[in-house]
């Protein structure tokens, strides 16, 4: 039965659709038939009407704006057409994109021609077709000149090849979230997502090299003045976007944020690894009824549950639930490449050329680039110039024997050299800045970590920091799975880390929490041994005698109050349990002796309330542990033992 807000959702979709039917550009962008090879989306977002064949006069072979020179027309819509054209003076060919003057008469699709001429000049990232010029002609038309692009148009190769490889799937998944971010960085929400709109170009050593088109409802953050030239474009409860990959709030005429992209990235993505889109409806009332209220179904068995956990995130109907932004998806990204062991896209150029490593360098690359470079520049000695290293070197090597003669018997250290001295303070900032959330050092001592090998001096002790510095980062920003995944590495190397405050302390606020509950309590069960008892023994006590807000947390209680945790317990945590367990006075007095050798501080509370004359009976003034007042003495050593043993030190502060 559907939910009462689905049912509002779904009406409100319906009144949306017969407020925009009349304006069917907005909803089933015509198909244009470009020639795929050149450039896709030739005019997608145009009305089709019928023309006089006068406005349909190609313009092959004329100087446009008196700088193109028309070659070739590509594709051609109702209300455009797009060319290639050269640009006569720089001798570059462009795609230019030009409206009908028809067209270019109805100041709604003048302006999102606008619209997109500003969304493409704004943008500059190498998996976004830029623009280069905009302006009208004498005839009244307006024209866009666009990077021109060869390749074939997502749409097209899922026609010829789907379902994609799970690998191939999210490699171009996660440059088409590379142009997300550039774009939603500058306040540009595309809102039209969809396979027509990437394009895959071949380079020589990527088949798959992504380019986003056509921002021409675009959802842009103007100035002042600029809104009010824009005014009356997007008016408040219209529908805009393809309805196949149309979010839900799209789908109601609201407003539409960056995670509404997000959700149009989980359809592709979907029909990547599947071969169809989720929802397939002929009714574009009902598409947009299915984007609202329906569960998309399951993905093939083939796709790693990793891979299907994020397509159901993307595609969570509450846009609060999707990854809150395209830099976070990136990141989770990256951390699943790393898990499943594929290599992500390197860093390129707009036209597609691979940027070396050693050009494209991080913060800690820099820094250490700056060191070496220093340390190599020649110097002159004598008639020979030899690099600058050599004579510090040896200064430094003088210095030290001749303080080590001196010194003799003081066993004072040798200077550290100054290069292995800057290493260490700039990893040190690195790791600082990292724990503390920052997104770009976070990004940089992943590379780090990814470069190093147990060759390195220190290792696994430095690498085990590394970990915790990117584990406490992503908690601060908030992707409790990436966070479980770094203490995981940690582990790994060194699994006595598993008593540190700050792992004890996340995986308490995971596990109390709403995002990846689930996930922290396994880690916990089968990563963190009887320390892990004692963390989930510390959830169940702070929640005892409350409602439980959560399954987890339900779980918790269910294994806590289980025998078969004794196993997992150390022996004071046994104590605390068994006492926690005993319903009856004689129970508790045989429990005596084992506390008072094994008790620790957990115990105190009960054992406290084991001194009670009253409490039982009809009026509560039954004495309930009448069986101990022959021998107070076993109850008091107890009671003492727990007053003077702690709980575990790694347990926060409080913690019983």
């Amino acid at each position: 039965m559907k939910s009462i807000k689905a049912k509002e959702g779904e009406s409100k979709a319906r009144t949306r659709l017969e407020e925009a039917v009349t304006d069917p550009h907005d909803l089933k962008p015509k198909s244009v038939g470009a020639p795929i090879e050149d450039v896709a989306q030739a005019s997608d977002d145009f009305v089709p009407d019928s023309l006089p064949l006068s406005d349909r006069a190609s313009l092959v072979g004329n100087i446009v704006a008196d700088r193109y020179r028309v070659k070739s027309l590509l594709g051609e819509g109702s209300m455009g057409a797009v060319y290639q054209a050269e640009h006569i003076h720089m001798r570059k060919d462009v795609a230019l994109k030009v409206l009908h003057d028809v067209a270019s008469n109805n100041p709604e699709l003048v302006a999102r021609f606008e619209r997109e001429a500003i969304a493409a000049g704004k943008l500059h990232h190498p998996g976004i077709v830029s623009a280069t010029d905009f302006g009208a002609l004498p005839d009244g038309s307006f024209y866009l000149a666009l990077e021109l692009i060869r390749g074939v148009s997502l749409a097209e190769e899922l026609k010829q090849a789907a379902p994609f490889s799970p690998e191939r799937a999210l490699r171009i998944t996660e440059q088409i979230n590379g142009a997300l971010c550039a774009a939603h960085a500058q306040g540009i929400v595309h809102r039209d997502l969809k396979p027509e709109n990437i394009m895959l170009v071949h380079v020589p050593d990527e088949e798959d090299f992504v380019k986003v088109l056509d921002f021409g409802i675009a959802k842009i953050q103007f100035t002042e003045e600029e809104e009010a030239k824009m005014a009356g474009l997007t008016q408040p409860g219209l529908v805009f976007g393809t309805p196949e990959y149309m979010s839900p709030e799209q789908a109601m005429g609201q407003p539409a944020d960056e995670r509404s992209d997000l959700y149009s990235l989980g359809i592709i993505l979907f029909e990547m690894l599947s071969g169809t889109s989720p929802f397939q409806h002929d009714n574009i009332t009902q598409m947009l009824t299915a984007q609202i209220t329906e569960q998309a179904p399951p993905l093939p068995s083939t796709v790693p549950k990793y891979v299907h956990n994020l397509v159901k995130r993307l595609l969570r109907k509450n846009s609060n639930e999707r990854p809150a932004s395209a830099d976070i998806l990136g990141e989770e990204l990256s951390i699943l490449f790393e898990k499943m062991a594929w290599p992500m896209s390197v860093p390129r150029t707009s036209n597609g050329m691979r940027i070396p490593l050693n050009q494209a360098p991080s913060r800690v690359s820099n820094a250490l680039h700056s060191v070496r470079t220093f340390s190599m520049a020649p110097i002159s000695i004598g008639s020979k110039q030899v690099p600058r290293w050599i004579p510090f070197a040896a200064l430094g090597l003088g210095l030290g024997l001749g303080a080590l003669f001196m010194l003799r018997g003081m066993q004072a250290p040798l200077p550290e050299p100054q290069a292995t001295r800057a290493t260490t303070d700039i990893e040190g900032d690195l790791l600082h800045k990292a724990s503390k959330g920052d997104r770009d050092a976070l990004a940089d001592l992943r590379k780090v970590v990814a470069q190093q090998t147990s060759h390195e001096t220190g290792f696994p002790a430095r690498q085990v920091k590394r970990f915790f510095a990117l584990a406490e980062g992503y908690h601060v920003i908030q992707l409790p799975s990436a966070t479980l995944q770094m203490y995981e590495e940690a582990l790994k190397l060194d699994p006595s880390t598993k008593r540190s405050p700050a792992l004890i302390r996340h995986l308490k606020e995971i596990m109390v929490g709403k995002s990846s509950a689930p996930q922290a309590l396994q880690f916990t069960l089968q990563l963190m041994g009887t320390s892990g008892t004692d963390i989930l023994y510390d959830i169940f006590v702070d929640y005892l005698g409350k409602n439980s807000p959560s399954k987890t947390i339900r779980e918790i209680r269910s294994l806590i109050e289980s025998p078969r945790i004794h196993v997992r317990a150390s022996s004071a945590l046994r104590v605390a349990l068994s006492l926690h367990e005993a319903k009856y006075c004689h129970e508790l007095r045989s429990l005596l002796p084992d506390a008072a050798l094994n008790g620790d501080a957990r115990s105190l509370p009960k054992l406290k309330s084991m001194k009670a004359t009253r409490g039982c009976g009809k009026q509560g003034l039954r004495d309930c542990y009448q069986c101990l007042r022959k021998d107070m003495g076993a109850l008091d050593k107890a009671i003492q033992r727990a007053k003077t043993i702690p709980g575990p030190p790694y347990l926060p502060p409080g913690s019983r």
